[in-house]
């Protein structure tokens, strides 16, 4: 065997030895410290296992929330959208009443007999202005 294999071993061979005798571990101090580290490494695994276990749960919880927030905010548009259209078909619906109501009072203006004779003695009296030259005043 190599030098270090035989260095290696006879290490084994005294740790097991010093295990079998309690008394002897402070001859040894390097095994405590080993221990401890060991421990202390197995503590911040834990805690950080538990610290990434929160993390995720509140990310998870943000997400959840931010998507909640999204969701109400795209309802509301929607919501707002379907009330527009309604509004938007009553001015429609409105302005056909309007319109409708001003060609009735348009046929009606016409086929009363006063605003044609109106219409055609304002048209004879141009005539009659312009064939005589004269400037004719109505008003």
């Amino acid at each position: 065997m190599s030098e270090r294999a035989k260095e290696v071993s006879q290490m084994e061979d005294e740790l097991q030895s010093h295990q079998r005798q309690p008394g002897n571990v402070t001859e040894m101090p390097w095994l405590l410290i080993s221990n401890q580290i060991q421990q202390m490494n197995s503590s911040i695994n834990e805690r950080f296992n538990a610290m990434e276990k929160s993390i995720n749960e509140r990310f998870n919880a943000m997400e959840k929330s931010i998507n909640e927030r999204f969701d109400a905010v795209n309802r509301r548009i929607d919501d707002l959208k379907e009330d527009m259209d309604r509004r938007f078909e009553a001015v429609d619906r409105r302005f056909e009443a309007v319109e409708k109501r001003i060609d009735s009072l348009e046929n009606k203006m016409l086929q009363k007999p006063g605003f044609l004779w109106g219409i055609l003695g304002s048209v004879i009296l141009l005539l009659l202005g312009a064939l005589l030259n004269q400037h004719i005043h109505i008003f």
